[in-house]
């Protein structure tokens, strides 16, 4: 591991440089310009995918000397598609191998799947070769447990001569073993890998891979890939069109049945929704999908499962339209309910227990509604319990004088906050607990970053120099200024020190710099500043 010093010390910087310096010559990749390099941002560390010189580089904080340090971790040939795991802990680097030539002094090497670790320090790299694949694939996706990974053929970038859409490989993570499963297909391709939550099935719990075409959707174990799958057609053979699902929702139901997971799915253009209930069978996977359709009045633009006082119901929002309505999975029955302005974007935030009957054995759920391209209704919480003998209609609306186009998540000790972007130049700090927004100015373009701690958000513009932090309880703002323009920022936590974090951001200005805050009291007298990052890197024997 490299320990970077600051660029201002001139001379400390290149003792630091010669003592690394190998016998022979210097590759030539060090002395061309730095292109295509990416930043991902893990939870201990900032990883920059370097494909030109084969590697990544990890920049972590030194335990001992709190300086920035560099780890150069190589990687095969022909990286395809990178990718940051659920929760920042892990990057996944899918590489294509080297297939040898006629008098190529290289032996053939498959393609990868390099998985950077970022909570170690310094970073490592472990990897799978992935022999069951004769061709280089493009598309990669990782379960949210970090346990799956499932390559696939990412439409329009393959750079394979033939390619086979439904063929898909399902890699074991924690036991490194790589598995190749071809969908069975009636005309359409993957277009959309979705990863449930784990249901409780007939045959037990079970984590399944849903793929979505443009005709129909596949459940597949992840458990056991070997088990058949289960295609849900949605349409016959007589058709001229099939439906093109649009949004695929999933509950578990009561957790103590196992015949009640339901799965609502939506389509493009149609007024209809469908909802299916997976059910005890002879099958081998031991389920099987009832199906049911509803007319909704409306294309819908979100749906969701929600709970309410009298049981699930798939909600569903239809642009335009100052309604909501609500489906009975079981009965298909229908349930309008009067909006303040017509949104089209739904989220669950919270149970209400307060709303609940003494006999419900689940509280009702609370959604918030927002995106209504209107400042009439800004955002709202739609109590999904009953109120003065009226279901399904306590909605509280939060003045907000913008239109909203995001809802990002606040983790850690601020679980109860969302934090709101819009098409002006604010943004909001939502109190889900309170019900109040706090309006924060900013300029035109900025872009926000959530603090892993929940605390603060950051607010930057790309090319710009100045950088704030906003306490999101107090609203308090640091401003702070770097002396380049910057590309990105992330927030790491500093190894050895739990609960302690930097800053790191990128600059870019004839190669690739850095500048470090102590992001938990930010301020710019004790800032570090790195130049002359990814100029270094093995040498030739």
């Amino acid at each position: 591991m490299m320990k970077l010093r600051p660029s201002n010390l001139l001379v400390s910087s290149l003792a630091v440089t010669l003592t690394f310096v190998g016998c022979g010559g210097r590759a030539q990749i060090w002395s061309q310009p730095i292109v295509g390099v990416q930043a991902y941002g893990l939870t201990d560390a900032v990883v920059l995918a370097d494909p030109a010189a084969n590697r990544v580089v990890a920049l972590a904080i030194d335990p001992t000397t709190g300086a920035l340090a560099e780890t150069s971790l190589p990687t095969s040939d022909n990286v395809r598609t990178t990718v940051v795991g659920p929760g920042g802990h892990h990057l996944y680097v899918l590489s294509g191998g080297h297939r040898a030539q006629l008098g190529d002094a290289r032996p053939d090497e498959p393609p990868r799947l390099a998985i950077v670790d970022g909570t170690t320090n310094p970073a490592t790299e472990s990897h799978i070769d992935l022999t069951v694949l004769s061709d280089p694939l493009d598309g990669l996706e990782i379960d949210p447990t970090d346990h799956w990974a499932v390559i696939f053929a990412n439409q329009g970038a393959s750079s394979a001569f033939v390619t086979n859409p439904n063929a898909l490989v399902v890699v074991d993570l924690m036991k490194g073993t790589a598995q190749q499963v071809v969908l069975h297909s009636f005309g359409g391709h993957p277009e959309n890998l979705i990863f449930p939550p784990l249901l409780g099935l007939p045959s037990g719990p079970t984590h399944l891979l849903v793929t979505q075409s443009d005709q129909d959707f596949t459940l597949l174990s992840l458990d056991d890939p070997t088990k058949p799958q289960i295609t849900v057609r949605l349409a016959d053979a007589t058709a001229v069109t099939s439906p093109h699902p649009t949004q695929v929702v999933f509950d578990d139901g009561d957790p103590t049945k196992t015949d009640d997971a339901r799965i609502g799915v939506s389509f493009a253009g149609l007024t209809t929704v469908m909802t299916l209930q997976l059910e005890p069978s002879t099958d081998p996977n031991g389920y099987a999908p009832t199906i049911n359709v509803t007319d909704v009045g409306g294309v819908p633009s979100a749906i969701a499962f929600v709970q309410t006082d009298g049981g699930l119901r798939l909600a569903t929002l239809q642009p335009g339209r100052v309604s909501a309505v609500l489906v009975d999975p079981v009965t298909t029955l229908t349930t309008v309910v009067t909006l303040p302005a017509p949104y089209q974007s739904l989220s669950l935030v919270t149970s209400s227990a307060a709303t609940a009957p003494a006999s419900a054995s689940v509280a009702p759920d609370v959604a918030l509604l927002w995106d209504a391209n209107t400042s009439v209704g800004g955002v709202a919480f739609w109590e999904l319990g009953q109120v003065a003998g009226q279901p399904f209609r306590s909605i509280e609306t939060v003045g907000i004088d913008a239109v909203v186009n995001g809802v990002e998540d606040v983790s850690g000790m601020n679980t109860a906050l969302k934090v709101l972007s819009t098409t002006s130049n604010e943004f909001f700090v939502l109190d889900l607990a309170k019900r109040t927004a706090t309006p924060l100015i900013t300029t035109i373009g900025v872009q926000l970053s959530v603090s892993p701690t929940g605390t603060r958000v950051w607010a930057f513009q790309p090319g710009g120099t100045e950088l704030a932090s906003t306490e999101l309880v107090t609203g308090q703002v640091h401003t702070l200024e770097v002396d380049t323009p910057l590309t990105s920022l992330f927030e790491i936590e500093r190894p050895g020190t739990p609960g302690k974090y930097s800053l790191v951001t990128l600059q870019e200005k004839g190669g690739v710099g850095a500048t470090v805050f102590d992001a938990d009291n930010p301020n710019e007298a004790g800032r570090r500043i790195y130049g002359a990052l990814l100029t270094e890197g093995p040498y030739d024997n």
